[in-house]
């Protein structure tokens, strides 16, 4: 059983699942097609104590959110996969109310809360 915890507009509306030990991501395309992706609740805490009190961008927790899913043997932890990873991770924490977002030039920045 899955229970909303918060929805997140960036280009498209981002609805935050959670469910077990872990987090859901849904969001439609332009077309209408369903994205999903999962991040366990330790990756999202370990960002999270990382990065506290900080504003950071996707490219910034990148390396450490690969590191991570390396470690736990989650396929995101190269290339492209590696920053869309990064970008849920923080998601999820927007979602619990412990970072906030901001439009900066064509990307996001997050701050953290400590």
């Amino acid at each position: 059983m899955s229970n909303l915890v918060g929805v997140v507009e960036l280009r498209n509306r981002r609805c935050v699942f959670s469910y077990g030990d872990a987090f859901r991501i849904e969001s439609r395309n332009w077309r209408g097609s369903l994205h999903v992706t999962e991040i366990p609740s330790i990756i999202v805490d370990a960002i999270g104590r990382s990065f506290a009190g900080m504003t950071v961008t996707v490219e910034q927790v990148a390396p450490l959110a690969g590191r991570l899913a390396a470690e736990h043997g989650l396929p995101y932890w190269y290339g492209h996969k590696r920053r869309f990873f990064a970008q849920d991770g923080l998601l999820v924490l927007v979602a619990l109310d412990r970072a906030t977002h901001e439009k900066a030039g064509r990307g996001w920045r997050y701050t953290v809360k400590g």
